[in-house]
């Protein structure tokens, strides 16, 4: 059986799964498959960056009709998109939790044991049913930081994180509303290392916040998603570019941390609302 083990996101990263370039679609009543060959690019030079850094990449298929139909979830009316994986799973420590809006995990060649956030699909969306993305939850050493969206009903809400507080008994969820115009709350935060956190100017943290070192970023720098980066390990960065451009405050944070960095222009992702974290899932970290 796979090891997965995640407590936090600057450990030393072991195993990761990386978004495939696919999204499937029941188009009228036929299930179609399509190919993006400008997010491939990304995403082969993500893998590169990983790799060159001894990171292992748990590869995904691409998922069929028949596994979401089986699995029951709302993907198999609104579709599959394994682009950005991490809006499916998210692992605390040793345990896995599927957060019901998507259902990339069928495309992991994993044999797992984990809480699913599941609810029936023909409802129609409303702040009444648990709805949680990955990119909403942020592990630190003791707690969960949960993200809830301001945007819109279908994206994470405070019944989600409910949920999430009901289920995981390994750390303390602690719930944090963002500005209207964020839509996860990796968009507007990131863990680069064990003392060094990067936030939006907006965002307005709980007072009882752990004590980091937080430096700020202005919101103007981040309309794409320039602070959704990934730690490898404590120091070791990868930045997200929009049309070759990362946040210059962000990068001059980084120097004067002395954080170890790489930057991928990662333009259709972002353009996508997504990013680096987005398209990643650590399995492992140690």
């Amino acid at each position: 059986m796979l090891k997965y083990n995640v407590c936090n996101e600057y450990d030393r990263l072991r195993l990761c799964a990386v978004g495939i370039p696919f999204d499937s679609y029941l188009v009228n009543g036929e299930w179609k498959t399509f190919f993006y060959p400008r997010l491939n690019q990304e995403c082969v030079e993500l893998v590169d960056i990983l790799e060159d850094s001894a990171v292992s990449i748990l590869n995904q298929h691409v998922v069929s009709y028949e596994e979401v139909k089986a699995f029951g979830n709302h993907a198999s009316v609104y579709g599959c998109p394994q682009i950005f994986p991490r809006d499916s799973i998210l692992i605390v420590c040793n345990e896995v939790y599927h957060l019901g809006g998507r259902t990339c995990i069928l495309g992991f060649d994993m044999d797992v044991s984990m809480v699913s956030l599941r609810y029936d699909h023909t409802d129609e969306f409303s702040p009444s049913i648990p709805f949680l993305e990955g990119g909403d939850t942020i592990l630190l050493d003791d707690i969960i930081l949960c993200g809830l969206s301001q945007h819109s009903y279908h994206l994470s809400n405070r019944m989600g994180a409910e949920w999430l507080k009901d289920s995981c008994r390994l750390r303390e969820v602690k719930t944090i509303n963002m500005p209207e115009y964020y839509y996860h709350l990796d968009m507007c935060f990131s863990v680069v290392s064990n003392d060094l956190i990067l936030c939006a100017d907006s965002l307005i943290l709980p007072s009882d916040f752990p004590d980091v070192e937080i430096c700020r970023i202005p919101d103007s720098e981040l309309s794409h998603g320039e602070i959704n980066g990934l730690a490898i390990s404590d120091g070791r960065y990868i930045v997200p570019a929009y049309n070759g451009n990362p946040s210059q405050t962000l990068i001059g944070i980084l120097d004067d941390y002395g954080i170890d960095y790489s930057v991928i222009d990662f333009t259709r992702h972002m353009d996508l609302l997504g990013g680096i974290r987005c398209a990643t899932v650590p399995f492992l970290r140690k």
